[in-house]
């Protein structure tokens, strides 16, 4: 019997690494001919930006190619057995048993492959069911330990894009068995993901080549919209598992993109995408692939709920080298803080939660920096985003104090997601601060608290 299996090879094993060739293929880089054996290395580029954002690439040998669409000998019926291996029962010695699969009357079929998918789908995870010798079709269900339910959902995950790749190598030059060869690719896609998920590296790299070649193939076809999909999933949950790695985000911001010129009529993935991967580099302070995306979500997508988060975001872009002028707000014991008060001296602007871990991490750096500037050389304007009284009186105690001015909304419709700064700067996350000269003007809407001392130096030294 010779059925395709996907290669499970970690030719890279670093998160960079296959960050680095998913944002490859946001970019529009395709792999090869998707119609070629899938067999050896494929080459990629690694993205190298200047300044301005401009991407140029570098060749480097990386993951073994996809098979997706390559076709695979037809097994018969008596050629293909049930998958079999050596399960050991906590109260015995190994048994041979068929983990979570069903024997299927014609199993050399798309239908009866796809039926033995969906019967390892929907099999319990810590269950798997032996043949009863001399009854076919009836099995003896065995619940396993739960120090082996994990390896048993890889083998099945695994046995699922073995399965799977067997009915598209079937059906994919078929027009009548299009409904087959689409089920199957979701199965694949949704498994790969999963895999990936759950560690397995190479994943990714297939997943981005069985989303080219089923689009090179079609790129109407509902495989194509799916298996693109799963990819930009991927890469999401990656952004936020790896919050902090700028790379992964990029990957997410160009796979938002890509999906968005390929698939516009997705309107609802699309704009969420878009919004999510914006608002994810947004944080990063990563402005250019965060503009890129909302720009496009604005342009294109006027009419969807979430164009009005991107168009505040912009407009907080582009208070870089601008006065400000539209800024201010209520102090919390009366009186308002207002931007004109604040020219003659560089200001800093610190938005804050008091349940933000992240501010509550940063604020003895802050309050270190700022205390070492003083407050004659420079306004530090606290702005508070939760609207929350207790927070706000804890902020200002002396032991917290850093700041020069408090601006808080005791209002209650103007606070939290209804708070001003965040709907008119499209302020989603915090802490998150501002730089602004002595004359006014912004210099900068992400300043890292890292580089915060020698940002406030040198506007200070002008």
């Amino acid at each position: 019997m010779k059925l395709w299996k996907p290669s499970h090879s970690r030719i890279f094993c670093l998160n960079s690494a296959l960050a680095a060739t998913l944002v490859l293929l946001g970019c529009g880089q395709s792999g090869s001919d998707p119609t070629e054996p899938s067999s050896g290395l494929v080459t990629l580029s690694a993205p190298i930006a200047d300044d301005e954002g401009n991407v140029t690439f570098t060749e480097v040998e990386g993951y073994p190619k996809s098979a997706m669409l390559d076709p695979v000998a037809e097994p018969s019926g008596s050629e293909r057995q049930p998958f079999v291996r050596e399960q050991d029962r906590m109260n015995g010695g190994p048994v041979r048993t068929v983990s979570a699969e069903a024997v299927v009357e014609n199993p050399a079929t798309p239908e009866s492959i796809l039926e033995e998918i969906a019967q390892l789908r929907a099999t319990p995870n810590d269950v798997i069911r032996n043949p009863i010798a001399g009854k076919p079709g009836q099995f003896e269900e065995i619940k396993l330990q739960p120090n082996q339910i994990d390896a048993e959902q890889t083998r099945r995950l695994q046995k699922i894009v073995e399965l799977a790749m067997e009915v598209i190598g079937k059906t994919f030059q078929d027009q009548t068995q299009e409904q087959y060869f689409s089920s199957a690719v979701v199965y694949l896609a949704e498994t790969r993901l999963q895999l990936a998920l759950k560690g397995d590296e190479s994943q990714a790299a297939l997943m981005a080549e069985d989303a080219e070649a089923l689009f090179k193939r079609d790129e109407s076809s509902f495989a194509a919209v799916e298996s693109s999909f799963k990819l930009l999933q991927l890469t999401g949950a990656k952004a936020q598992e790896h919050g902090d790695e700028a790379q992964w985000s990029v990957a997410f911001a160009r796979q938002a993109r890509m999906f968005a010129e390929r698939f516009p009529q997705e309107t609802s993935r699309v704009t969420v995408g878009l919004t999510k991967s914006g608002q994810q580099c947004d944080a990063l302070g990563l402005t250019d692939e965060a503009r890129r995306c909302y720009e496009i979500l604005v342009q294109r997508y006027p009419e969807a709920p979430f164009a009005q988060v991107a168009t505040a975001a912009l407009r907080r872009f582009d208070l870089v080298g601008k006065p400000l002028t539209n800024f201010g707000g209520p102090s919390p014991g009366g009186g308002v803080v207002q931007a004109d008060e604040l020219i003659g001296k560089p200001t800093l602007v610190v938005f804050w939660s008091g349940d933000s871990q992240e501010f509550a991490a940063a604020l003895p750096q802050l309050r270190a920096v700022t205390q070492t500037v003083g407050s004659d050389r420079m306004n530090v304007v606290a702005v508070n985003m939760d609207g929350n009284q207790q927070s706000m009186s804890q902020l200002a105690s002396s032991g917290n104090a850093f700041a020069t001015h408090h601006i808080f909304f005791d209002a209650a419709q103007l606070q939290g997601a209804r708070n001003p700064f965040e709907q008119f700067y499209g302020l989603t996350h915090v802490p998150s601060m501002w730089l602004v000269d002595a004359q006014g003007v912004v210099r900068n809407v992400h300043v890292d608290i890292n580089e915060l001392g020698e940002q406030l130096a040198a506007v200070i030294s002008e």
